[in-house]
């Protein structure tokens, strides 16, 4: 049974199941079949409730043994005819628009505190679309301006979890920009990337701007510290710049085979050779003063050439395919030069090898002739020959 409360209209027919309270202690208003504490029903019109107080702040509490929440009038009706939520303004121009313009406040915070399965549902999915495909779009902007920018910071990640980031575009790029218009880095679809170029096509593409004195600059503060450039696997040729232990010498190492470097130094550059089963040795030095040494690694000339005694130190040839030289041929010259007060450089004297004779396999006659130039002339004169006969 229930207890009923009926009523007339203007001393009209009695209609009673107005409201009633059941014997469960549910109160219907329209029903007489209340299923919960309070079931309100209208067969007609799109309003069920109404409440009304001279309050300008009034409010609905929601209250369990834990705490209560508020619905708060703000002097406008919660009524949402364009299906748009606003939260913190009365006009919202979205399906969903947060606001706050209290400085310093947190605008939106999610979070999954369930941390045994939080890993694959604490997330925010945003789609474009029909819901069936994935397009998804995260836009963080200042709404002054028309395409995505960030003010200030911008953090994804986490300092607890391994997971890391994952950005996915099957199709366009990955962009950094420091405005609108003007883009630093870009990450193409293929995996390329590109440095002052929207278009690199390769791995890594650095353009630089024009007049712009500084390039690439590969910075370490420990010794041991490495760039290397170089292909996949161990049969390749690869360049390594590092710097050296007593802090005065950077390296192009590994350039054959891993047994070839160059050192590059602030005080001197040398190159060394190697082969796979002997490891690299000096051959040639170019140090502070500007000297050149081949065999030494302390040249006192421009040019200090030394050799031990199993072989020569010094070698000029006439390259001249398998054709035979003939008599008279020049061989080699050994040329002295200097300035005289113009932009180039003139003949002063020189040593030329020619061959002295029908030459063969095993018939090599030749002669040494040495010019110099007298006072008063610029025409070398032959001084002193020795022949294929000493």
């Amino acid at each position: 049974g229930y207890l009923g409360f009926g009523s007339s209209v203007n001393g009209g027919a009695y209609s009673d199941g107005q409201m009633v309270i059941t014997t469960a202690g549910n109160v219907g208003i329209g029903t007489t079949t209340p299923n919960l504490p309070l079931h309100v029903y209208s067969a007609t019109g799109d309003t069920l409730a109404r409440f009304e107080s001279g309050d300008p702040t009034a409010r609905i509490v929601l209250t369990d043994s834990v705490g209560s929440a508020f619905i708060e009038n703000n002097g406008t009706s919660l009524n949402f005819p364009s299906g748009n939520v606003g939260i913190g303004t009365t006009n919202p121009a979205v399906k969903f628009e947060v606001k706050d313009t209290t400085t310093g406040t947190t605008g939106m915070y999610f979070s999954n505190s369930n941390s045994s399965s939080g890993n694959a549902n604490a997330r925010i999915q945003i789609f474009t679309g029909d819901g069936s495909s994935k397009y998804g779009v995260l836009t963080v902007k200042n709404s002054s301006y028309g395409n995505p920018l960030v003010a200030d910071a911008f953090t994804i990640g986490s300092v607890a979890h391994t997971g890391g980031v994952a950005f996915l575009s099957t199709v366009g790029p990955f962009k950094f920009l420091n405005s609108e218009t003007s883009e630093l880095v870009r990450i193409t679809n293929t995996g390329n990337v590109g440095i002052g170029t929207t278009g690199p096509t390769a791995k890594l593409q650095i353009n630089g701007v024009t007049g712009d004195a500084t390039g690439i600059h590969f910075l370490a503060t420990g010794w041991t510290a490495k760039t290397r450039i170089g292909p996949v696997g161990t049969d390749g040729g690869q360049l390594v710049l590092s710097t050296n232990v007593n802090s005065e010498t950077s390296a192009i190492d590994d350039a054959i085979l891993g047994t070839s470097k160059v050192l590059l130094g602030n005080k001197f550059i040398s190159f060394s050779t190697g082969d796979t089963n002997t490891a690299p040795s000096e051959k040639v030095r170019i140090n502070l003063a500007g000297n050149v040494g081949i065999g030494t690694v302390a040249p006192s000339e421009l040019l200090d050439i030394q050799k031990g005694n199993d072989g020569g130190v010094l070698s000029l040839s006439r390259l001249d395919s398998n054709n035979l030289v003939a008599s008279g041929d020049l061989l080699g010259s050994l040329v002295f030069k200097s300035n005289t007060g113009e932009a180039t450089q003139s003949i002063f004297a020189k040593i030329d090898g020619n061959a002295d004779g029908n030459t063969g396999l095993n018939d090599r006659p030749s002669r040494l002739s040495f010019w110099t130039i007298p006072d008063g002339s610029a025409t070398l004169a032959e001084r002193m020959r020795i022949d294929n006969n000493g």
